[in-house]
């Protein structure tokens, strides 16, 4: 539907070849780029539909071109993937408190 906005979720990135896809890695960078065609000379072509007297029919797909896909890749920017993972702690440790007579050393660790 023309001028609606929508918000499309990404999970996986395709290689460059179709063949295979990788999930993708928390905390990393994205570029995004929109690529759209319609199905228009498919969709009047074999349709069962009584043509229009205005109709005339196209040799290919719309298509958003390069340029205007770069264009809009430039203001999206790059995209940066959300840490969803919990947090994680080391187990807690206590040095010998007998070791020093002013001081208790206790360590930690979080992954955040």
């Amino acid at each position: 539907n023309p001028f609606v906005d929508y918000e499309i979720e990404m999970n996986k990135i395709m290689s460059k070849n179709m063949s295979t896809s990788n999930v993708l890695v928390h905390e990393a960078g994205y570029r995004v780029y929109c690529f759209a065609e319609d199905d228009w000379r498919l969709s009047t072509y074999y349709s069962t539909d009584p043509r229009s007297q205005s109709y005339a029919h196209v040799s290919g797909p719309n298509r958003v071109t390069l340029a205007d896909t770069l264009t809009l890749e430039g203001a999206i920017g790059i995209r940066t993937t959300l840490d969803e993972s919990p947090p994680s702690f080391t187990p807690l440790t206590i040095a010998d408190p007998t070791a020093l007579d002013d001081t208790i050393i206790v360590t930690f660790e979080l992954n955040e």
